[in-house]
């Protein structure tokens, strides 16, 4: 039974990094209707930053997380200006090439300026863990779990208790009707996209410490937080949050009863069945404006 409730803990910590990332994934989703298929590189650039700020600036694991925080939000925000919002008038499908394209350059200049050496985090809580009716449960863990709970409080406040969270939704439910309402729709796609940087920076971080970090780090993550968004529903921060989480344990369990192979055909099957009942995800609305 603790073999159960170990596998359990760490789903929840997984699923909180696809969280996280598909939080971010949700937030530009909102603005301007389209999957960024770019986004996993923003997770890796989230890492790398926190790495080259700890080895050559000598700064603690939580300062390095602040300035990965700042740096990876400016580089959402450029991409924002420079890549995104010249297409705002285009058709879906140009955007989805845009992206695309946009994910093998970033990858392929980090592997260019990185070299494709493994590098690891040396967080604060290394291999410590504390004992709990029975589960050992990590440090480093029980970090990510309360980050990603920090996190998406702070993000409820924002979209229902700031002025520009609540222009954001608007323009998220009609972004025509919020123009007409004066809401400046581009800053709301550059803030949009700063949010969901710093949002997949501190996913990037927290697994780079749990794991190891490389330039083609960002793939993986992508797919789960595709998968996440798609289950919980395209757009729902809600289906982003309960997505990423049912995620992280189905994943987790079926590791530890069956085997790493068996867990994303399982995945895979769990989210054709999903949308054959609801083919818009679990909390995903029938029409977008």
């Amino acid at each position: 039974m603790s073999e159960f409730f170990q596998s359990i803990l760490n789903g929840i910590a997984v699923g909180s990094a696809y969280t996280l990332t598909g939080l971010g994934l949700t937030v530009i989703y909102s603005v301007y209707r389209i999957l960024n298929l770019a986004h996993g590189e923003l997770y890796m650039l989230g890492a790398f930053a926190s790495y080259f700020s700890m080895t050559y600036l000598h700064v603690p694991f939580f300062v390095a997380l602040l300035i990965s925080l700042f740096v990876t939000g400016i580089i959402g925000m450029i991409l924002e200006r420079v890549v995104f919002r010249p297409l705002k008038n285009h058709s879906e499908t140009d955007f989805l090439i845009v992206t695309i394209g946009l994910m093998f350059f970033i990858s392929n200049l980090a592997l260019f300026l990185f070299t494709p050496n493994i590098r690891s985090l040396n967080g604060p809580f290394g291999n410590s863990t504390f004992n709990f009716l029975g589960i050992n449960i990590s440090h480093q863990r029980m970090f990510i779990i309360t980050v990603t709970i920090v996190l998406i409080v702070a993000l409820h406040y924002f979209n229902y208790h700031t002025r520009t969270g609540k222009q954001m939704r608007a323009v998220s439910q009609d972004k025509h009707a919020a123009q007409l309402m004066g809401i400046n729709v581009s800053k709301m796609g550059m803030i949009a996209f700063f949010i969901a940087a710093v949002l997949a920076a501190v996913a990037g971080t927290l697994m780079g410490d749990m794991q190891s970090i490389s330039p083609a780090m960002g793939f993986a993550p992508l797919l789960m937080a595709m998968i996440v968004v798609i289950f919980g529903g395209l757009g729902s921060v809600v289906g982003a949050i309960v997505g990423g989480i049912v995620i992280g344990i189905i994943q987790s369990l079926s590791v530890t009863y069956f085997s790493s192979a068996l867990s994303n055909i399982l995945l895979y099957l769990i989210l054709f069945l999903t949308l054959m009942v609801r083919p818009n995800g679990l909390f995903g609305r029938k029409s977008y404006e």
